[in-house]
Parts: C-alpha cells; structure tokens; sequence
C-alpha cells in the first residue's frame, strides 16, 4: 500500500484501540506511510501480533513504531523483516522490546542492524523477553566483529528454539562462539540456519555437535558455505551417531572449495563442543 492508502486506513479504522494483530506485507509504505501506521499501532494498545514486513521504511519509520509499540506491552509476535530499521531504528527498539515480556517470535532479518547494535538489541531482548521461542535475524551484517556480542545474547535466550542467522559471513570463528552460545543456554533448539556464513570445517563440525546435542532436534542449513567434502562427511556421520541424520538439509551450493578469510582458534570452542554428551 502506499502512503496515501496508508493514511486512509488510518482515517477509516473504526476502532483501531481493538485490534490485537495487524499485518501489512510487500507495499510501498515507506517512511511518510508508516507515520499512519504507528498511529494506529498506538492507539492498539493490546496489539498482540504486528508485522509491517518489506514496506520500505528507514530507521525514521522504525523509529515512529517503536515509540507506537511502546504504549503497550502484549506484544507476542513482531515481524519487521526486509526493512532498513538500521542502527538509528535499533537503538529505539532496545527501551522498547523489553517491555512485551510475552513476546515469543521476532523476525529481524534483513534489517541492517549491524556489528555493534546487532548484539545490542540482542542483548536488550534476551533481558526482557524470556519467552523468547523464536528468532530470525539473517542478513544483517553482523560479521566477524560483531559474533562476540551476538553470541552473549543468544546465550540468555533460555527458551529459543529456532534461530535463523544466515548470511551474516560470521564465519568458522564467530560460528563457533553462536554454538557456544547455544550450548551453555540449555535452548530446547530445534531448528539452526546458518547458511551462507562462509562457514568451512571447524564451523560445520560445530553445527552438528551441537545438533546432536539438542534433543529432537529436527533441522540444520549449512547450505551455501565453504565446506570441504570430507567435512561434511564428518557432520553427517556427528549426525547419523545422534539418529537424527535427516536433519541435515541439502546441500546444492556449498563450495568445498570455497576459501574464508577467517582468523581466530577455534580448537578450544570445538573442543568444548566436541565433549557434549549426546
């Protein structure tokens, strides 16, 4: 929808103060419509279920829904996927995602959040919203540099039991430290996409361990790294040890020749994983 319908919607809602889910997919709203957004989203102060997803607003418009959502504090599912929230628009969501303690699923991805407020507003959330169950932060520049963060967030998210964090080129080293993470908070996780990370051995053998450590878990996506062959022989047979070899995704554009410029030891962190008890 555009600006202009954007802005009718808003005139024309009877009772905006009722609704507990809105969701708006793949317009033009931009910045100047989401304006009329939030102010609906305000008055909603039940608002349970919101997604404004690929509507091509900026860290202004995430801005005006964060102070939107912040009059309330229901909030269990937040989808604002494919939106250039970007470090300006994450700042305001860190005050304001902790307030909905019931909040159970938030798709981030593609949001631009960055290296240093990716880990930030991670971190936010872990704190405030321990009902936490799923999270899809892929695409979102999180690098080398800002694994660190990421990982001691994830680590406080004791209920997490999907996590999507492809595409973020966190490679073997920053990989590693997210399975870390994993492991020491006890997550019931059930689901790990980590595609595209220029991932090579030490990550993928990282995966699998931890994998095989989660009980019923039921979905790994290496795809799209740099695994060599004999390495994904390796995760498979972590894997098929565990009886949950089917959880492996396929694997079509994995380059095992593929090279990452990747620094780091990870030896010790493998080694943690490594000594899990499946």
């Amino acid at each position: 929808i555009s600006e202009q319908a954007a802005r009718a919607i808003h005139e024309l809602l009877a009772c905006p103060e009722k609704l507990t889910r809105f969701h708006l997919d793949k317009n033009m709203t931009g910045d100047d419509g989401t304006v009329h957004i939030a102010a609906i989203v305000s008055k909603a102060k039940g608002m349970k279920d919101f997604k404004m997803a690929g509507s091509r607003f900026f860290s202004e418009g995430a801005i005006m829904l964060a102070k939107a959502l912040a009059q309330g504090n229901s909030l269990e599912r937040l989808d604002l996927n494919d939106n250039n929230v970007n470090e300006e628009g994450a700042a305001a969501l860190v005050d304001v995602l902790p307030k909905h303690a019931n909040l159970q699923y938030l798709n981030l991805e593609a949001t631009a959040l960055g290296e240093e407020m990716g880990g930030t507003l991670l971190q936010a959330v872990a704190e405030g919203c321990s009902k936490l169950e799923v999270l899809h932060i892929s695409s979102n520049d999180f690098m080398r540099e800002g694994a660190e963060g990421v990982a001691r967030a994830i680590a406080g998210m004791k209920n997490l039991k999907v996590l999507s964090i492809g595409d973020n080129e966190l490679g073997d080293f920053g990989f590693t430290q997210i399975c870390m993470a994993l492991k020491e908070s006890g997550a019931p996780l059930v689901e790990l996409d980590a595609s595209c990370n220029e991932l090579q051995r030490a990550g993928a053998v990282a995966a699998a361990h931890l994998a095989a450590s989660k009980p019923g878990f039921r979905s790994l996506n290496l795809d799209g790294n740099f695994i060599p062959d004999e390495a994904v022989e390796e995760v498979e047979s972590i894997l098929k040890a565990a009886g949950i070899e089917i959880a492996l995704l396929p694997m079509e554009d994995n380059d095992p020749e593929g090279e990452a410029d990747d620094e780091g030891d990870v030896d010790a962190l493998l080694g943690a994983l490594a000594s899990i008890k499946v």
